[in-house]
Formats: C-alpha cells, structure tokens, sequence
C-alpha cells in the first residue's frame, strides 16, 4: 500500500494590538491572533496520534516538541490543503521556496483510529536540528468503510493479501525533517505537552526555517523503524513472508484499529 506524503503548510498572519485605551469598542477592532482561534480540523475526523521516543527523549521538550508538530502537520495538510495544517506551517516552507502539494480536499477523508510514530533521534548541531520519526499507519482507516465489503475497500488488483484472505497491515516509514534556528525565539506554554488537545492553538514554528525533509531510509524488513512497527503494533505474522504484518480480522477493523487518546496531547494557549 503506497503512502506519499506530501508536505504543506498553513499562513498565518500575527497582527499586532495597538495601545489604545481598552473599551469595548477599541477591543472589538483590535486584530486576533489566527493562532489563537486554531482548532483541529474537524473534517479530519476522530483519529488521534499517539508518540513514542528513543530513551533519553523527553517529547515535550522543545525540539521534540518541534518535531511532533512538523510530521502531525504534514499528515493534516497530506489529507486536505496547507491551509489546515497547524499555525505557522505554510511559513515555514514557503520561506525556502518549496514546491507543495496539497492532499486536494478529499472528499472522501475522515480517519478514524490511531496514527502511531516514534522520534527515533533529534540531533542539533550549528543551529540544525535533525529528526528522525517512525510511521505506522496501520491503526487508521477511513470512516465511510466501516461496513463495507472488504474487496471494496481494498481491491486485490491494488493491494496485496496473504493467508486465509487477510489483507497485508500499511507498513512503517522512516521520514527526517531538518530545522534551522532563524533567531533562538522558542514561543508557546512552558511544557507544551499538558492537556489534551489534537492540536496546538499557537505557533510552534516561530524562529524556524526548513532545511530539508524526506525518507531517511528505505521501507525494508529488519530496520529499526520495521522493528519497533512489529512490536507495538503486531498485528498476524505471514507465515509465507514472516517479515510483514496481517490484519487479523480484515480490514477495516475497529476493534482492532482502536481510536487511543492522544498522546502526548497539546497544550491550547489561554484555557484551563
């Protein structure tokens, strides 16, 4: 099953207040920070992401922090347009005059169940940070297919099956993503990994500009990303190709597919 991700991003505009006298009036027409009114696209459905790290990374830390915003971003902006991709995105890459591509207002989106990653290393060096993040797409599936016959769902001429006419899990990706600091400026809640929401109300990419992001390795058995893929989330063994994983019971399957809560969830600026 092919995946491409296709990297995009949102513009956002902060306007400045000015120093008027605070009066109703003055207060209505004073500019709102874009950011502040931002909220998980609601089109993309009840999906939740949930992260894991390599020991010694502590994913509310700022540049870890960076990391998780980047690659939840691109998979929002993947499905729709960059213009509902978390605040800053759009910034971020048209600053380095990248070429975007946006998912095209699906029709047909709304995922359900569990995005799994895993920030396997964050280096800083120079003021670049490089980061390497594991994909498992497995536990998502759409919500219109809950229902459907399977062979619809997953036509045998496009996806590969194995035995007992089970299909072959979405397997994992290597993705890195490297960030140069543009000032030092670090913006948002002290740890911005409290709370429970899907999405960050504030910029998380102020004093950032993208270097670079792609695969860092090829989707092959035994790889680092491959392994942690098959132990957290393992799914049948193909007894026939034991490297890759089945879907027990079919696909979809939202016993199996379970919708986890979000972890580690975000912070939304000015509530409890």
């Amino acid at each position: 099953m092919k995946r491409i991700i296709a990297l995009v991003t949102l513009l956002i505009a902060i306007s400045a207040c000015a120093s008027t006298p605070d009066t109703p009036s003055s207060r209505s027409s004073r500019s709102v920070d874009p950011a502040r009114t931002y909220e998980y696209p609601a089109k993309m459905g009840p999906m939740t992401t949930t992260w894991q790290a390599s020991p010694g990374i502590k994913l509310s830390d700022p540049l870890p922090t960076l990391t998780r915003a980047f690659f939840e971003s691109a998979f929002i902006a993947e499905t729709y347009t960059k213009a509902d991709a978390f605040p800053g995105f759009v910034r971020l890459f048209n600053k380095n005059g990248y070429q975007l591509i946006d998912g095209g207002a699906q029709t047909y989106a709304g995922w359900t169940g569990t995005r799994r990653l895993r920030l396997q290393s964050i280096t800083e060096h120079d003021g670049i940070v490089r980061a390497t993040v594991c994909d498992d797409r497995a536990g998502l599936y759409r919500q219109k297919f809950v229902g459907k016959p399977q062979e619809v769902v997953m036509p045998k001429n496009r996806f590969r099956y194995g035995p007992g006419n089970r299909p072959y899990m979405d397997e994992p990706y290597t993705w890195f993503v490297e960030l140069f600091s543009v000032d030092g400026v670090r913006l948002g809640p002290a740890d911005p990994a409290i709370g429970d929401s899907r999405a960050p109300n504030w910029d998380v990419f102020q004093g950032w500009d993208l270097v670079d992001t792609g695969w860092a390795e090829s989707n092959q058995p035994g790889t680092a990303c491959d392994q942690w893929a098959h132990q957290n989330y393992p799914g049948l063994t193909d007894s026939e190709s034991p490297p890759y994983r089945l879907y027990p019971n079919g696909f979809p399957d939202p016993d199996f597919q379970t919708t986890l809560s979000q972890s580690p969830g975000w912070t939304q600026v000015g509530q409890p």
